[in-house]
């Protein structure tokens, strides 16, 4: 259960999980009154919630209009996979030092259930571990501000439609990446490591902006 420490950062958080999620479209009008009554709140609160959300380019505000929920656009998806080729790798260089026997084989348990998934074609759970096996990765880099960037990253990623959906082979391809990324970790290789990450998320990016092109253009 989530804590709030303001009514703003309830109405926030709300708003922007139904537009991560896909609740809420791109294009769909915000009304404040609306918002202020679904979340008990004035319409204070709401506002200034909005306002928060469209510092993060997720809601777009229109004199005399009103709010809405913003377009996905391709010039956004190419900045955000821009930034997620080079910070992951970049998490992957700063983070194999630090990774331990233990968190190997965390990462080895992981891995075995990416096969799992993979072996009874529930390409939406191996969705799920893939996120799992790169956050223990990157969670071990010591740039606590880096791991915030990748992470919120992430959570805007999140309105592009799931690479691995009813993409087997691709899927048998990250796998495959995973395990031999793991391997040079394994060996404390981080300039290695962060090759082989950066070359996996260039293959990521590439078909993410495939899956686009598909569905908006």
């Amino acid at each position: 259960m989530k804590v709030f420490q303001t009514k703003k950062d309830m109405v926030y958080s709300g708003i922007k999980d139904n537009i991560l999620s896909g609740v809420l479209r791109p294009g769909d009008r915000l009304h404040i009154q609306a918002l202020a009554k679904e979340f008990s709140t004035s319409e204070i609160p709401v506002r200034e919630a909005i306002q928060a959300l469209e510092s993060e380019k997720l809601v777009q505000v229109t004199p005399h209009t009103g709010a809405m929920v913003a377009q996905v656009s391709a010039r956004d998806l190419d900045e955000i996979l821009e930034l997620r080729i080079y910070f992951e790798a970049l998490a992957t260089y700063l983070a194999a030092p630090f990774i331990t026997e233990d968190d190997a084989k965390e990462l080895e348990k992981n891995l075995r259930k990416q096969a799992f998934a993979i072996e009874y074609n529930e390409l939406e759970d191996f969705g799920e571990l893939n996120l799992q096996f790169h956050k223990l990765i990157y969670q071990k880099n010591p740039n606590s501000r880096l791991n915030d960037i990748i992470f919120n990253l992430w959570d805007h990623s999140k309105r592009y439609r799931n690479v691995f959906q009813n993409n087997l082979e691709f899927t048998k391809q990250s796998y495959d990446q995973h395990l031999e990324i793991l391997s040079i970790i394994k060996q404390k290789d981080a300039e290695k490591a962060r090759e082989l990450m950066e070359q996996h998320k260039i293959r990521s990016s590439a078909e993410i902006k495939s899956k686009w092109k598909r569905d908006f253009e």
